[in-house]
């Protein structure tokens, strides 16, 4: 199992500058990062991508799809700008030598069904999926959807859902990016959805119930890792962890109270705290 971090916990603005961070993340022990291509422009995603190679960390990358981009539209033309703007991502991701494509893919965030259509838009996001995991294949680049909670999405709130999801898309690099924020919220238990559906999981975000860094909560972390070492996961946990309030980032996130100290002591804590159950100490 690999940990890294979504920089996006060092922004108050979406597009802060975050290459500051990667040496004393380096220093601490993590493994990689995961980047946000949300408002990213190609020369600072140049300028990270090459503090990364020469850190020797790997990245990972994340986006989300809008309105205007949504391939479970039923408007044809939005179908086509989604699918034209995810092969845009898969680009970039492939430029900064990533192997993974990770976020809200299949429907916009915060954007929900008007009646009984939520199969209708599963039917065509998913295949709008499987032409772009086509895509992404010619690069041996993974995607993996993000599975929300009820406040975020009615698209897919379970990972049992995703699966469900997945058998239509029908593309081997589409998996499902599991979230111990949202699956807190809606897995009657979380160690037994993750056990259930452990082969179509290709990433982990790793955070508290409150959003805050693991540790500081009441997921049971002993028992999240013991299911992933019994069934063998060496992918990512990524901590995706928000800690700081009044700011663009944490209030677009709901982050009302602070919780914890500065974002990279913050970091520093989740990894120990992860390492430590990473090698069962």
């Amino acid at each position: 199992m690999k940990i890294g971090v979504h920089m996006s916990m060092f922004c108050r603005k979406w597009e802060d500058e975050v290459t500051p961070y990667l040496e004393p993340l380096k220093a601490a022990g993590y493994d990689g990062v995961e980047i946000s291509l949300y408002g990213a422009n190609n020369e600072a995603l140049k300028k990270v991508g090459k503090v990364l190679k020469e850190l020797e960390l790997e990245v990972s990358c994340g986006v989300g799809i809008t309105p205007e981009t949504d391939i479970s539209s039923k408007v044809p033309a939005v179908r086509e700008n989604g699918i034209l703007f995810l092969k845009e991502c898969i680009d970039k991701t492939a430029e900064m030598g990533s192997k993974c494509l990770n976020g809200v893919l299949c429907s916009p965030w915060r954007e929900f069904s008007h009646g009984n259509t939520r199969r209708e838009r599963w039917k065509r996001s998913a295949d709008s999926m499987k032409i772009i995991g086509e895509y992404a294949g010619q690069y041996g680049i993974d995607l993996n959807v993000e599975v929300l909670n009820r406040f975020e999405s009615d698209f897919i709130n379970t990972l049992d859902e995703g699966t469900s999801f997945l058998k239509m898309v029908d593309a081997p690099n589409v998996r499902l990016l599991a979230d111990t924020f949202h699956m807190n919220i809606e897995e009657d238990d979380i160690v037994s959805a993750v056990e259930r559906n452990i082969n179509n999981i290709g990433y982990i975000h790793c955070c508290e119930n409150h959003r805050g860094v693991p540790g500081t909560g009441h997921i049971l972390w002993n028992r999240f890792f013991r299911v992933l070492r019994n069934n063998d996961y060496d992918g990512w946990l990524t901590l995706e962890s928000f800690v700081l309030s009044q700011n663009e980032v944490g209030n677009t996130l709901s982050i009302w109270r602070d919780m914890g100290e500065d974002p990279l002591v913050e970091a520093v804590k989740g990894f120990n705290y992860l390492d430590s159950l990473r090698n069962n100490r």
